[in-house]
């Protein structure tokens, strides 16, 4: 099991739900991988893979999200 504590501090109001249908406001990915490819940004943050990214909006049945991330791509025109 992993430690979602961390999502209290986001949000004390958020809750957890184990039902697939009900709208998610966070999702939490875990990434499975030795290498998690993250991309080094200012001040120390690491940014996901934007592919990784899109895949898994895909993968959380997030559609219109991952649509809308898809065009962001166009407006930054090789800016990833």
């Amino acid at each position: 099991m992993a430690d979602l504590s961390f999502i209290e501090q986001l949000d004390p109001a958020l809750a957890q739900t184990e039902q697939r249908d009900e709208p998610a406001s966070v999702v939490v990915h875990f990434v499975r991988r030795a290498t998690p490819l993250f991309q080094p940004g200012e001040n120390g943050l690491a940014w996901a893979d934007p592919v990784e990214c899109l895949l898994d909006l895909h993968e959380a049945r997030l559609e219109p999200q991952a649509r809308e991330f898809l065009y962001s791509f166009r407006r930054m025109k090789g800016q990833l």
